[in-house]
């Protein structure tokens, strides 16, 4: 049963290996049209001219390497296009996570206001002088904190 497995894998193996070959003898075909079209379509305006073949095949070359060029181009523009989405969904999830650690720390702060507020009301328990006016400056700022970060930082579609 084993032996079945191993083969039907070795298959697979052999599909992939035998389409990637063809993908890139299909590729090859393509490159070497588009050579023999320039090929001819330089022949054809060099015997207007009255150019060599070295000129013709010099020319060639140089246009051979402008498209590799411009393909190694295209594939780090996609690279960059590639990094700077994750990059903008990566900053997109830090936002999302600051916005709830500082809505959690507000809570917080509210829980604490009113802790001591109760505490004020019923004095039994012993607590500080300035403690309330702290607790309240502490929640005032950072209602106004999370206010502002909440204007300056629009949310992000994704």
């Amino acid at each position: 049963m084993r032996e079945v497995e191993k083969m039907i894998q070795q298959r697979d193996r052999y599909k992939e290996q035998f389409q990637e070959a063809t993908e890139v003898l299909a590729n090859y075909i393509k490159e070497l049209q588009k050579i023999r079209k320039y090929f001819m379509d330089i022949a054809s305006e060099n015997s207007r001219e009255g150019k060599s073949e070295k000129a013709m095949a010099l020319q060639a070359m140089r246009y051979k390497k402008l498209e590799d060029d411009n393909s190694r181009l295209r594939s780090l523009l996609k690279t960059q296009l590639e990094n700077s989405e994750n990059l903008r969904v990566e900053t997109q999830h830090t936002i999302e996570a600051l916005r709830e650690e500082f809505d959690v720390l507000v809570k917080e702060l509210i829980s604490f206001r009113n802790k001591e507020r109760e505490n004020k009301a019923h004095p039994e328990g012993s607590k500080e002088e300035g403690s309330d006016d702290l607790a309240e400056k502490s929640v005032k700022k950072a209602s106004s904190s999370q206010a502002k970060i909440k204007r300056s930082i629009p949310k992000l579609k994704l």
